[in-house]
């Protein structure tokens, strides 16, 4: 019966402690926010919450996204840009605090797939790697997770003897989009 006492000691604290503002009298103070994020990245924004809010009210670029009770908001970043997002108390009193703003940097995740890497077997590309295709994690320069694939397929082994074609006089015979109709040999590449 300790643990749930203790549970409740430690809420309290978090909402009366050290950390807890006066409501409407000072800006509220963004609590590990990340300012430069990914498109496709989804961040928890939150400030310290201070007594007596009744909601706070949340704007990205002067259009508001959000209010409720919560000292937080989650917000999934689809577009690249500059974006001002702040964020304000709505006190029981009735007043409001000063806006609390910051600027976040949201840049473009570019992943294009390369071209399918061709290679005899049985050659590797890296540390024994063979035939299949590979997620890779790349870093853009802007510290992005560009996530690509990189297919690395096989050509078949080695040259392939078909033997004597026959044809009757005035037959054609197609390899590869080519038409034959000559004697002789031939010795065709696989484009």
């Amino acid at each position: 019966m300790k643990i749930p006492f203790i549970v409740v000691s430690i809420l309290s604290s978090l909402t009366q402690g050290t950390d807890a503002q006066p409501a409407c009298d000072n800006p509220l103070s963004f609590l590990d926010v990340k300012t430069l994020v990914c498109t496709g990245q989804t961040t928890t924004n939150k400030v310290i919450a201070p007594l007596d809010v009744e909601e706070y009210i949340w704007t990205l670029n002067g259009i508001e996204i959000g209010n409720d009770v919560d000292p937080f908001i989650d917000i999934e970043w689809t577009t690249e840009g500059t974006y001002e997002l702040c964020v304000q108390a709505s006190c029981l009193s009735g007043n409001l605090s000063p806006n609390s703003c910051l600027t976040i940097e949201v840049y473009a995740l570019i992943g294009e797939n390369p071209d399918t890497v061709f290679r005899c077997s049985p050659d590797t590309i890296i540390n024994g790697v063979g035939p299949g295709s590979y997620v890779v994690n790349l870093p853009t320069a802007d510290g992005c997770d560009s996530i690509v694939t990189l297919t690395i397929a096989v050509y078949p082994e080695g040259p392939a003897d078909l033997g004597t074609i026959a044809l009757c006089d005035g037959d054609q015979w197609e390899l590869n989009g080519t038409m034959y109709s000559d004697s002789g040999d031939y010795i065709v590449y696989d484009d």
